[in-house]
């Protein structure tokens, strides 16, 4: 297997890294975990620990990025359990509840829970298609998880076992009762494969679901080279194992101490001893200056500027803005006058950004589920509730804990797509005081303030014309869409069930999106 592994092309590599995430899959073939991290997947080959950790667990992270995208763990440390995550994918396989997807070069199966499994309100979500998860965790691990489609892909990464050459390709077997078929074109040449071995691949999805083989990915865990050094300068990777007003140390993969002197009034106080970082040095009067630092967290230049971005738990106080990383470690930024958080909770998960000026981090832009304040100081909230009769101007729903919350609309924006009690989300932006709706959104429905009507419906199609199509939900509605001249709608024959995304545009719905289990049709406005 090691000689088929060099054969094969590998990925651009990366470097050391330090992160933490939740662990939502295992491998024990590869010994391997399945971390999201943020909304990033990666997978990381515990080795060793691989036994101690748990789905569902907190973890801290130092590992080195392997040539196939993978990384190494070399620590790992939990701190506790994580009641839900979220992260994109792509799906490989869908069979009744159970969705096998793709996702930071790892397959694994998933539970699908009850919500809508597509952007057009059906389940036949099928390969090839990008999902949003939002998933739920119980105490012994993994629970179900809510999938919506947002996309489609081209290219998605396989990892499993090989089973034998079939036909024009060969099975591969992922995750646990997961069988897929891989063609390979003529005039490819695979790897010398054998039955039992753990492959890694590039394949291409077609329209109809079907994989086509590209190029072999390396599962060698080998760690990447090290960069040459620069004539002018040089970039070390490893843990931070000194800091001080004067200088800074990492030790490296192969136990090397780095030590750069720090410019005066450089501002370290965003990273940690312990954490995984970067530093760029250039040599000054005979020893190594320190002009840039850089970890999973931010960056800081010795020119004066910087950036942080951080996830976690906010807290708010007089002129200051906290976060709580995952790590255990509050990082802090000044809020100037005039900024209003107002909308932003004590103790909720936030995405903070903010960059460094000459009295430190100053706030820059925030974001979590209910509000998002950008650097242009553009507030917008995000309301979910039932939909409440209009009054006047103002477009209300009742929220979970039995409170209104409203926005004004223009006198024509057309409420008649929502049922009144409907569960709705306003995204409203704050606008001197009032507040402005930009969309109502249904899971079938989006409905812009300037006129703009998006459409998702999933159902059979009932008729079709050389310039339309029609389909007709479980409910009995049914949708028109109108499709260009010359469209080839052969695929979709009447009784197909499908999932179709129309924009209003000129007073008609116009396809832009529509699939079938073998088929798809994508339009561009």
């Amino acid at each position: 297997m090691a000689a088929a592994l060099a054969a094969l092309v590998a990925a651009p590599t990366g470097a050391a890294a330090s992160f933490t995430g939740v662990a939502v899959a295992k491998d024990a073939k590869r010994k391997a975990v399945v971390v999201v991290s943020g909304r990033s997947v990666r997978t990381v080959r515990a080795g060793s620990r691989f036994a101690r950790v748990r789905v569902g667990q907190r973890l801290g992270i130092t590992a080195v990025r392997l040539p196939d995208g993978t990384y190494r763990g070399n620590g790992l440390r939990a701190w506790g359990a994580a009641k839900r995550t979220r992260f994109g994918a792509v799906v490989v396989k869908h069979a009744g509840r159970r969705l096998i997807v793709s996702a930071g070069g790892s397959v694994f199966a998933l539970r699908v829970g009850g919500r809508s499994t597509s952007a057009a309100g059906g389940s036949g979500l099928s390969a090839g298609d990008r999902v949003d998860v939002r998933l739920k965790l119980s105490g012994s691990g993994a629970g179900s998880g809510d999938v919506k489609e947002t996309g489609r892909a081209k290219l998605v990464q396989l990892e499993g076992i090989f089973l034998e050459q079939k036909g024009d390709g060969f099975d591969l077997a992922v995750v646990a009762r997961g069988l897929v078929h891989v063609e390979v074109p003529e005039g490819a040449v695979l790897p010398d494969f054998e039955p039992g071995d753990q492959v890694s691949m590039l394949v291409l999805i077609g329209r109809d679901g079907t994989f086509t083989f590209i190029r072999g990915l390396d599962e060698s865990e080998k760690p990447p080279a090290k960069k040459p050094r620069p004539k002018d300068g040089s970039e070390s990777h490893g843990v931070l194992v000194e800091k001080d007003p004067y200088s800074v140390t990492v030790r490296t993969e192969d136990d090397t101490r780095i030590r750069c002197a720090v410019p005066a009034g450089m501002d370290l106080s965003l990273f940690r001893v312990g954490e995984r970082v970067k530093l760029y040095c250039v040599s000054r009067e005979n020893r190594d200056v320190l002009v840039k630092i850089h970890s999973n967290y931010g960056w800081v230049k010795a020119d004066g500027t910087g950036e942080l971005s951080v996830h976690g738990a906010l807290t708010k106080g007089s002129g200051t803005v906290s976060v709580r990383r995952e790590d255990g470690m509050s990082v802090s930024c000044s809020v100037p006058a005039g900024v209003d958080l107002a909308p932003f909770r004590a103790g909720e998960a936030v995405k903070l950004r903010c960059r460094l000026g000459p009295d430190g981090f100053v706030f820059a832009a925030m974001s979590s589920e209910s509000a998002s304040l950008n650097e242009d100081g553009v507030l917008e909230l995000h309301i979910s509730g039932l939909l409440q009769p209009r009054t006047g101007d103002a477009i209300a729903v009742r929220r979970p804990d039995g409170s209104l919350a409203s926005c004004s609309a223009p006198a024509d924006f057309d409420l008649s797509y929502f049922a009144t009690g409907e569960r709705v989300s306003l995204i409203c932006r704050v606008d001197g005081g009032t507040n402005r709706l930009l969309q109502v959104i249904t899971d079938r429905y989006r409905v812009g303030a300037d006129g703009s009507v998006e459409v998702y419906h999933h159902g059979t199609v009932s008729a079709k014309t050389e310039t339309s199509v029609t389909v007709t939900g479980s409910n009995g509605h049914a949708l028109t869409c109108s499709v260009p001249a010359g469209t080839d709608l052969s695929a979709f024959a009447v009784g197909t069930t499908v999932k179709v995304h129309c924009h209003k545009l000129g007073g008609e719905f116009r396809l832009e999106y529509l699939k079938s289990e073998h088929a798809v049709i994508e339009i561009g406005r």
